[in-house]
């Protein structure tokens, strides 16, 4: 049956809860109501209030980040007016109203009710703090504020969404799920949802299957030594395919740059890489670097994240899931309340040989193989499609924006 909402059946516990609207000219605020209790004062928001954004003047990869920022603000709160930009016209003609790009200008006509969107690894022409309206930080925007634990927000009006401790301030999401949503808008067409997108993460049988062409690939190019050791010792179970500049050459580590971001791994030279490692011809950035197409060729993913930290599950693992592999993952246990347990290899860097037992294993039993690719791929069916994934209303009946929503002061 193809997915319509997954979570409809789910009974609401806040189903009593209303807002009782107020004029907007009225300064004082809208009060939430269960019953005939009052229990929550709420911020009014303003009938026009506009989004903002920051970042998209920059590489191809930032504008990128921008644009997941907007689809979660427009997801979150849709009576905020502004879109993707140059997203030309919406079917029947009707023009799309694009989110402003926040500069000294445009920043002069911001007022209270309008929303900023800040992604990490952006940059802004302008103060963020300076912006008098509400604003969406996401994940850890490098502008000296903390990234990860306890949340102190810079100001009232700054919230985030990542891998913080959940505050007052802050909704712990990880940012796997964040790029899972830009996935679902970016294939979808006429702003809608695609749903062989969704049905591929929510339905166990509609879960992407590999080819079984080959055992492993591992597509990294920055140094991390726990992720470049555990490539090493993987290529020695069978021949590893290696995209980028990483490929288990644990003889050569790079200087380190005194940055917060890992050097450029040096690869082997070609006359001296091992039968173990395989480069393949058309190995660059460009064409492959991501293209699931050639991903599906493999039985599994080399899938680690550089750190392990609470909340801090980033996109590496969709890719894996989406490519029709079984990935091999590394980072916070976390991931099990989000992703099925016999559905990936979990690879301890502190005890890798039950990983690598359970990996040659499966590789001698291609049907035990062929159970664990058949798992469904979330933990919890819809238990984790609310919490996690549901980012409007048609998927687990909206408990994620209605979380999100909340927190903002917006009515829900």
């Amino acid at each position: 049956a193809r997915l319509t909402n997954v979570a409809a059946a789910i009974a609401q516990s806040a189903g009593n809860d209303v807002v009782v609207p107020v004029e907007m000219n009225n300064p004082s605020p809208k009060i939430k109501q269960k019953g005939n209790q009052e229990v929550e004062v709420v911020q009014p928001i303003g009938p026009q209030g506009r989004l903002f954004y920051c970042g998209s003047t920059g590489s191809g990869k930032n504008i990128n980040h921008s644009i997941l920022g907007i689809f979660l603000a427009n997801a979150f709160f849709p009576e905020i007016v502004g879109g993707p930009p140059n997203t030309g016209r919406e079917e029947g003609g009707e023009e799309k109203v694009d989110a402003i790009l926040l500069t000294p200008e445009t920043l002069g006509d911001a007022n209270v009710d309008d929303i900023l969107v800040f992604h990490m690894h952006q940059y802004c022409g302008v103060d963020v703090l300076a912006f008098p309206g509400r604003q969406l930080h996401i994940n850890h925007p490098t502008n000296g504020f903390n990234a990860y634990g306890r949340y102190t927000p810079p100001s009232d009006n700054v919230f985030v969404i990542g891998p913080h401790e959940e505050g007052p301030h802050s909704i712990q999401l990880p940012y796997a799920m964040m790029k899972w949503w830009v996935l679902v808008k970016g294939l979808g067409s006429n702003g809608e949802n695609d749903l062989p997108t969704m049905e591929k993460f929510f339905i166990p049988a509609a879960r992407p299957k590999n080819t079984g062409k080959h055992f492993l690939l591992y597509v990294n190019s920055h140094y991390v030594a726990h992720r470049e050791m555990a490539a090493f010792t993987l290529s020695q179970l069978k021949p590893m395919h290696a995209m980028g500049s990483c490929q288990g050459n644990i003889q050569a580590v790079p200087e380190m740059s005194g940055t917060s971001r890992a050097p450029r791994c040096q690869p082997y030279p070609e006359e001296l890489r091992p039968d173990s490692v395989i480069v393949p011809g058309d190995s660059n950035r460009e064409s492959n670097y991501f293209n699931r197409v050639t991903f599906q060729d493999f039985r599994f993913m080399l899938l680690f994240e550089d750190y392990n930290l609470p909340g801090y599950i980033t996109d590496r693992i969709v890719d894996g899931f989406m490519s029709g592999t079984v990935p091999i993952y590394y980072g916070t246990e976390q991931v099990f309340d989000v992703f099925n347990p016999k559905a990936f290899i979990y690879y301890d860097i502190n005890n890798p040989q039950e990983a690598l037992d359970r990996i040659q294993f499966l590789e001698e039993n291609p049907n035990a193989y062929q159970e664990m690719l058949n798992e469904p791929i979330l933990a919890d069916g819809e238990r984790t499609i609310e919490k996690y994934f549901s980012f409007d209303d048609s998927i687990g009946n909206g408990m994620l924006k209605r979380r999100v929503r909340k927190k903002f002061g917006f009515p829900i």
